[in-house]
C-alpha cells in the first residue's frame, strides 16, 4: 500500500523537530552544566587557604551536591570533589567529551589545598591550577619550592600549548592568583573538535612564551614570586 506523500512528509517534520528538540535540550543543559561550574569558580575563590574551615566549606557548597565525587567514607573528611561535564553534547556527538573538576582538601579541619581543571579528552589538552597552604605536601628536609610554579607545554607545532600546570601557595598575591584562576568554561559547550589550545582555558594567566627554541616544558617565576 502506497503511503500518502502528505503522511510522509508529516512524519519526516516530526522526525526533524525530534531532532533539533533534543540538540536544543542537549545544549540547554550542558549550558546549565557549565554555568554550575562558574558559579562553583566564584566560590573556590571565596575559600582561603589555610583559614577557611571545613564546616564552612561544606555550607556553601551545598547547592553543588549533586556535582559531588564519591569519596571513601574515610576520606570524606579530608577531601571534597566535585566534577562537571558536557555528557549531552558528547551523546549528540556535537563536540568531544570536556570536563571541569574540583578538589578542596582539609587538614584538622582547615582548608590547606584546592584545585580545578578543565581537560578535553580527545585532544588532551588541559590547565591546572593548584593552591595550597605552604610547605604542604612537601616531605620534610626538602626545599620549598617558589610561592608561584608555571609549567606549559607547547603541542608539536609550537604554535599551541597543550597544557598549562600552575602552583601557587598562599604566600602568593592575592590579585595575581586571582588571574591564575580565570578559567574560561566556554570549552565545555563549544561544538565541534572542542578547545586546542590550553591558553583558551586560562585567559588571564601569565604564561612562559612558547617558541622554536623551547623545551618540551617551561617554568620559570613570574612576578611576585620568590627567587
Amino acid at each position: 500500500m502506497k503511503v500518502p506523500r502528505g503522511i510522509v512528509g508529516i512524519v519526516a517534520l516530526v522526525a526533524l523537530f525530534g531532532a533539533l528538540s533534543g540538540v536544543l535540550f542537549g545544549i540547554l543543559q550542558d549550558r546549565h552544566e557549565r554555568r554550575q561550574a562558574e558559579q562553583l569558580l566564584i566560590l573556590l575563590d571565596q575559600i582561603r587557604v589555610g583559614s577557611t574551615d571545613r564546616g564552612t566549606v561544606v555550607r556553601l557548597t551545598l547547592p553543588f551536591r549533586e556535582y559531588m565525587e564519591h569519596v571513601p567514607p574515610a576520606d570524606q573528611s579530608n577531601y571534597l570533589g566535585f566534577a562537571f561535564q558536557n555528557e549531552w553534547l558528547h551523546r549528540l556527538r556535537l563536540a568531544p567529551p570536556t570536563e571541569f573538576r574540583a578538589g578542596i582538601t582539609f587538614n584538622s579541619g582547615v582548608v590547606v589545598e584546592k584545585w580545578a581543571s578543565e581537560f578535553v579528552s580527545t585532544t588532551g589538552c588541559a590547565a591546572t591550577v593548584v593552591e595550597g597552604k605552604r610547605g604542604f605536601r612537601v616531605p620534610s628536609g626538602f626545599p620549598v619550592p617558589p610561592n608561584h610554579h608555571v609549567v606549559a607545554w607547547p603541542d608539536a607545532s609550537r604554535q599551541h600549548v597543550w597544557r598549562i600546570l600552575i602552583k601557587d601557595d598562599d604566600t602568593y598575591g592575592e590579585a595575581e592568583g586571582r588571574n591564575d584562576w580565570s578559567f574560561n568554561l566556554t570549552c565545555m559547550t563549544q561544538i565541534g573538535a572542542g578547545c586546542r589550545d590550553a591558553r583558551a582555558m586560562l585567559p588571564d594567566a601569565a604564561l612562559p612564551p612558547t617558541d622554536s627554541g623551547a623545551s618540551g616544558s617551561r617554568s620559570v617565576p613570574q612576578a611576585g614570586a620568590e627567587r
